[in-house]
């Protein structure tokens, strides 16, 4: 068996890559644009992505007073999520560039910051969904290292969006063979989190 420090520090970069995959292709967008500051993209990232985190954590503040088995039954979520990424239409790479730029495009620095930290949220549906259970099952010191392991994630995510961005066809291969890898972290996370929860003696 892992060691639960190897454990939740895998387990943490799996979450945050398939939750955060359509992230890298906005963040590579932005860095693109002339207009935006890299600064502020940053840090717009970085309050997005704690925004997503606390929301998260009052969520699986649940799993205090319910059975931790039953907040785990969540991982049907990511689960789900998976299979219909699966066979889901690939949204149009075109028509997502478009909706970033309309939002993105701020002079000011709090425009921008917010502009980039709004994106992030509203993106992060599937951020939730996931952390809640995952959050609900970790207990205090797996969430130190999920939380941890996140802030330096935050910070590779940034610095291969700006790589990235100064590589036109990598960042074309991203938006059009990115959506491949997600689904399969999806299914991987819900079985993980139906099993280290013991919510699959619900089941039986």
């Amino acid at each position: 068996m892992l060691h639960p420090f190897l454990k939740y520090l895998f387990t943490a970069i799996g979450a945050f890559i398939a939750t955060n995959l359509d992230d890298l292709f906005i963040l590579t967008l932005l860095f693109g644009m002339k207009k935006m500051s890299a600064g502020n993209i940053v840090l717009g990232q970085y309050l997005g992505i704690a925004a997503l985190v606390v929301f998260s954590l009052a969520g699986a503040l649940l799993g205090a007073v319910i059975d931790v088995r039953y907040i785990g039954l969540l991982g049907f979520v990511p689960l789900a999520l998976g299979i219909l990424h699966i066979f889901r239409k690939k949204k149009d790479p075109d028509a997502e560039e478009e909706e970033v730029r309309k939002v993105a495009v701020r002079t000011s620095f709090y425009g921008q910051v917010g502009a980039v930290a709004s994106i992030t949220i509203a993106n992060g549906g599937d951020n939730i969904s996931i952390y809640i259970p995952l959050f609900a099952t970790a207990g205090f010191r797996g969430l130190l290292l999920i939380f941890a392991v996140f802030m330096v994630m935050v910070a590779l995510w940034c610095y291969l969006g700006f790589w990235i961005a100064s590589r036109p066809v990598l960042a074309r291969a991203l938006g059009r063979y990115g959506h491949v890898i997600t689904p399969m972290v999806f299914i991987l996370l819900g079985v993980y989190i139906l099993w280290s929860s013991g919510s699959f003696t619900l089941l039986i």
